[in-house]
């Protein structure tokens, strides 16, 4: 069991509520199964699409998502029972959202996307959806020539606790959380021993279904925070996408944490061998030191 943080860390990002464009026909009509030759509905023109700020992780941006479907499908109510929010069942771990975090979304936080939907029918109701995207645009590193070396870690590590103390004036506010985890680490990355690894918190989610006992996918969820810190590094980046990337990386590592004790919280981990071995390797670290979690990551920060 570890001990964890309640209170949310991460503020969600105002949308601001960008206009969008008719849509094409082909993003409300597609085929219905199970009422042959009868149209489907036609929703309204924000339902196909959604200008979104990407948010430092994916739980962030499947609530922005689930509030944009809220407004695009009709809950169920049961005989005298509650309603049954469709959103939920249509966006929470939906493989497309997911995908699309994992392929593309979950490295340029902060950047503005569009995010597309199409919704499958069936029986007069939607039955799932496919999320998409048209392009990506990076705008944070530009680079038209030669990559300049990387800063020193001492002089990354000097300018992340500049930053981290003008966050504030930066239009920034990480809390006093995610600022003293950040403020343990960064420090201790410049130790070439330390041992940098931590499991990413989006990777399994990702990856549940095939997290096993005999497999729990090590080389796909054991990250390195200095690999991820590593563009933050570049002289040219800004303080704006350095601050992003550091934010991110407490998120990617604290969000597996919160994630593990949920299911064990809820005893869900014990239908999933695989999360139980990875729980235990996360605690096993929070009891040594020199390490991401035993050092900063413990409960105690």
């Amino acid at each position: 069991m570890y001990l964890t943080d309640s209170s949310p860390n991460v503020a969600g990002l105002n949308e601001g509520g960008t206009p969008f464009s008719q849509p094409s026909a082909s993003l409300f009509r597609t085929p219905m199964t199970g009422q042959l030759g009868a149209p489907d509905p036609v929703l309204p023109p924000r339902c196909a699409s959604l200008v979104v700020t990407v948010p430092a992780t994916y739980q962030e941006l499947e609530n922005k998502v689930k509030g944009w479907i809220a407004t695009c499908v009709m809950s169920r109510t049961p005989s005298r029972g509650a309603p049954i929010h469709r959103e939920i069942a249509l966006v929470t771990n939906n493989p497309s959202l997911v995908k699309l975090w994992n392929t593309a979304l979950k490295n340029i936080a902060g950047q503005t996307v569009k995010i597309m939907a199409q919704y499958k029918w069936r029986m007069g109701g939607v039955d799932s959806i496919d999320f998409s995207m048209p392009t990506i645009t990076v705008t944070e590193p530009m680079e038209v020539t030669a990559r300049p070396m990387p800063v020193s870690w001492d002089d990354f590590v000097r300018r992340a606790f500049d930053l981290l103390k003008r966050q504030k004036q930066l239009g920034q506010d990480f809390g006093p959380y995610i600022t003293r985890r950040l403020a343990c680490l960064l420090p201790k990355l410049r130790d070439p021993n330390f041992d940098d690894r931590y499991v990413d918190h989006a990777t399994i989610v990702r990856r549940y279904n095939w997290i096993t006992k005999a497999d729990p996918n090590w080389n796909h969820i054991i990250m390195h925070a200095r690999a991820y810190l590593n563009r933050a590094r570049n002289p040219r980046s800004s303080d704006q996408f350095v601050l992003l990337l550091l934010r991110s990386l407490d998120a990617a590592i604290w969000g597996a944490i919160q994630y593990l004790d949920e299911l064990y919280v809820r005893e869900e981990i014990n239908r999933k061998p695989g999360l139980v071995v990875v729980k235990d390797w996360v605690a096993d670290q929070q009891k040594k030191p020199n390490n991401t979690y035993g050092s900063c990551f413990n409960g105690s920060i």
